[in-house]
């Protein structure tokens, strides 16, 4: 998915698809909707092209940005509570399912 979003709804959209692919990956309801919010409110704010992409893992969700360096270092400080990392020219996310305890 590429977004570029000077007006906000392609940035609306890949919020949306953040955060349905988040919830497919058995993350929490709450904590899909953050992720799918923050990631809106990062691509909203920039003003180039940014590719979206997405890979399901067992554990949880890879969401990652393609950009220019100066547009990725942008989206890394806007969702720096995420711990982004820098791989291969572009910036990951993993947003990992957290595991559930029995309790006896």
């Amino acid at each position: 998915m590429s977004v570029r979003a000077p007006n906000g709804g392609g940035a609306l959209v890949a919020g949306a698809v953040t955060q349905a692919m988040a919830l497919g990956a058995g993350l929490a309801a709450l904590a899909a909707a953050r992720v799918g919010w923050e990631v809106a409110a990062a691509l909203r704010d920039g003003d180039v092209a940014v590719d979206v992409g997405y890979t399901t893992e067992s554990n949880g969700l890879l969401v990652w940005f393609s950009a220019e360096p100066a547009e990725l270092a942008r989206l890394a400080a806007a969702l720096a509570d995420h711990r982004p990392s820098l791989a291969a020219e572009r910036l990951e996310l993993w947003l990992e399912r957290p595991s559930l305890r029995v309790v006896p």
